[in-house]
């Protein structure tokens, strides 16, 4: 860490980014990603950091990252190319069973309400 961060504890724009998100998930409610564990039903909200199009001719599942400062959870809708609502940036609620592991966490076919704040 250089000199001038340590002396004046400047945070990168990832740890800015993640405070933020930390904030918003707070005020909505929900839990936390880092707390979730599989076979949990949660309501977690954030950022959706991206967004993985099925290919043509493979099967029909659309992901999403879903991040809110703490950490990571991947959001899979089985059956679907594309969902106009979800954008990469997009704030949102989701609800869902949690499964996968502890390092990779995924809820299925979770329901979700995209946020969008006035300006």
């Amino acid at each position: 860490m250089s000199f001038f961060r340590k002396f004046f504890q400047l945070k990168s724009r990832d740890q800015l980014q993640a405070d933020d998100e930390k904030a918003s998930s707070g005020e909505m409610l929900a839990d936390q990603i880092c707390d979730v564990a599989p076979r949990q039903r949660v309501r977690v909200s954030g950022t959706l950091r991206s967004i993985t199009y099925p290919p043509q001719g493979r099967s029909m599942d659309l992901s999403g990252i879903l991040f809110d400062g703490t950490g990571s959870i991947e959001l899979v809708w089985m059956g679907r190319r594309d969902i106009s609502a979800l954008r990469p940036g997009a704030r949102m609620v989701a609800r869902g069973m949690v499964s996968g592991s502890a390092e990779h966490k995924r809820i299925i076919n979770p329901n979700f309400d995209v946020i969008t704040r006035s300006r």
